[in-house]
């Protein structure tokens, strides 16, 4: 009799305990399910002000389907995409500047050949009537003229095409010679001998054609 009490004593408060027991199991169960990801976590939230709350899955899917509302003919607004920040450009006008010029070779350009300079028109002069005046035009030009001797080295007888400026020059240059010549046998300058031979032509009264004419008479006596 006292073993069944004992044993009463010891069932009774496990029957109590029972439906508590079950439902911890169960909620263990839940609570391994969420973690493992085997079933979808509900959260239910109480807003508070919102006037009107969402309903969730178990009440949906308890109230009564009701019919969808037709839709409006009219016609359904876009949503109002957020305006993007405006951009202010500005135009500014620029003086135009146009670009520097070229540089220009600064080489000095090869000296004309001969043959591409223009053969001048030069005529000697009539009017010379001394032979310093000779020597002068022969050697350094007169009035600002070209000299015979660079006529003769540029253009040789291309200045002096004509026959009767060719005669004239074949006279003169034996008068150039002949005072050279006279030079070099008295040991003279050129200068020297022009003054020498000038003085004995002015005291003779001799002239440059008759000098040509009569070299050897003029310049050995």
């Amino acid at each position: 009799m006292q073993v069944l009490q004992s044993l009463l004593s010891v069932v009774t408060p496990l029957q109590v305990l029972a439906p508590h027991i079950s439902s911890l199991a169960t909620l263990a169960q839940q609570v391994a399910s969420y973690t493992s990801g085997q079933a979808p976590l509900q959260v239910t939230l109480n807003l508070g002000n919102v006037s009107q709350q969402q309903p969730t899955q178990e009440q949906t899917s308890s109230q009564p389907s009701q019919p969808s509302p037709q839709p409006s003919q009219q016609p359904s607004q876009q949503p109002q995409q957020p305006q993007q920040p405006s951009l202010t450009t500005t135009s500014i006008s620029l003086p135009f500047f146009p670009p520097p010029p070229p540089i220009q070779n600064l080489a000095p350009a090869p000296a004309p050949t001969p043959d591409q300079l223009p053969v001048p028109t030069y005529k000697m002069s009539r009017n010379t009537v001394t032979l310093d005046m000779l020597w002068r035009e022969w050697y350094h030009g007169l009035a600002g003229g070209p000299s015979v001797e660079e006529l003769e080295r540029l253009y040789h007888v291309e200045w002096r095409r004509e026959t009767k400026e060719r005669r004239f020059y074949n006279r003169r240059r034996i008068i150039i010679e002949g005072i050279k010549n006279y030079a070099a046998q008295h040991r003279l300058t050129n200068e020297a001998a022009v003054a020498l031979l000038e003085e004995k032509r002015s005291r003779q009264r001799e002239t440059l054609h008759w000098i040509a004419e009569n070299p050897s008479i003029f310049f050995n006596a």
